[in-house]
């Protein structure tokens, strides 16, 4: 699908830029339209393991069948990219190998790399921690994954702003900046609960560390949007074209094994802090007096990897004029 869209996306950056930006705008759109519209769809049957109780299971699964299909038939009518071919039989060996040659391709590759495993490093286990430490419901859970999703849509067309001016470059770094800082509210929580007086209503009972994620998901979205979009203009861009299929096969086969890597050493980490602190250490202590936990732990690496790995790397990226 990569290989298609920068086959259909000649020029420079800042034309694939507004693409790639719009793009991310209709993604997080009908993510957000699907958590509402679903979400109310599950909760019009009862919570039961009967059939009548997986009606909503039933009925979500098959919309989700239908919009599918109807995504071939979209596919089909795009126009396939003329992709140039090398003329002759080449070596598997040499297929394989002729991308990563290129050093601009593969610095692409390491960034995106990296940022995959510096994201899974903590991803996972953000609900488990928010569900032990905070007991928090999945309703909440979902109205925070719903706040990064406006920020999502924000981010697109900050984005197709912002692209033109800065540079595909220049903009992923100041974005992984601004992420990095997001990051710190978890520093800031405190298990308690916050009342929200709403004008056309009865309050709403949050707990603070979700009222948190929700502020901060906004435009904690909005940064990831941009580094997608900024990611995706890059290596669309240089990728080689003789060997852009293979090339985009790499990318993701590689990206895909350090965010698996990232997943397996967080998981790891999990394991061995819970078995040398059967009981958080009394001596470390948050802001708000909350206990310091593993979850904090793998922040302040993924902090600390996008710091000192990521951002620099994003710098040596050579940027069209």
């Amino acid at each position: 699908w990569f290989t298609m869209g920068a086959g259909l996306l000649p020029g420079p950056d800042r034309l694939r830029g507004r693409f790639w930006t719009v793009r991310y705008a209709f993604i997080h759109g009908a993510m957000l339209a699907s958590i509402f519209v679903f979400g109310w769809m599950m909760d019009l049957f009862p919570a039961d393991r009967t059939l009548f109780g997986l009606t909503g299971f039933i009925l979500v699964f098959t919309v989700a069948v239908l919009f599918g299909v109807i995504d071939v038939f979209f596919h089909y009518r795009v126009v396939e990219p003329a992709v140039p071919r090398p003329a002759g039989a080449i070596p598997l060996r040499q297929v394989l190998v002729a991308p990563l040659r290129d050093r601009e391709f593969f610095r692409v590759v390491l960034c995106v790399g990296v940022w995959q495993f510096a994201l899974y490093l903590v991803a996972p286990f953000s609900a488990i921690f928010l569900k032990e430490a905070y007991q928090v419901t999945y309703t909440h859970l979902s109205w925070s994954t719903a706040a990064g999703g406006v920020g999502g849509i924000l981010g697109a067309f900050v984005g197709k702003m912002l692209l033109d001016r800065m540079g595909a470059r220049t903009l992923s770094a100041v974005a992984l900046v601004l992420y990095s800082a997001c990051m710190l509210v978890w520093f800031f929580m405190k298990n308690e609960a916050v009342v929200l007086a709403m004008p056309w209503g009865p309050a709403v009972h949050l707990p603070q560390p979700i009222l948190a994620l929700m502020l901060v998901n906004i435009p904690c979205g909005l940064c990831g949007a941009l580094l997608a979009a900024c990611q995706t203009t890059l290596i669309t861009s240089k990728a080689p074209g003789p060997n852009r299929t293979m090339a985009m096969a790499l990318y993701q086969g590689g990206i895909s094994l350090l965010g698996a890597g990232g997943s397996i050493v967080g998981g790891y980490l999990v394991d061995a802090y819970r078995e040398l602190f059967t009981t958080a250490p009394f001596f470390l202590r948050l802001p708000f007096g909350e206990p310091v936990t593993y979850f904090h732990v793998l922040t302040v690496l993924q902090i600390g990897i996008l710091w000192l790995v990521l951002i620099p790397l994003h710098l040596r990226l050579r940027e069209e004029p």
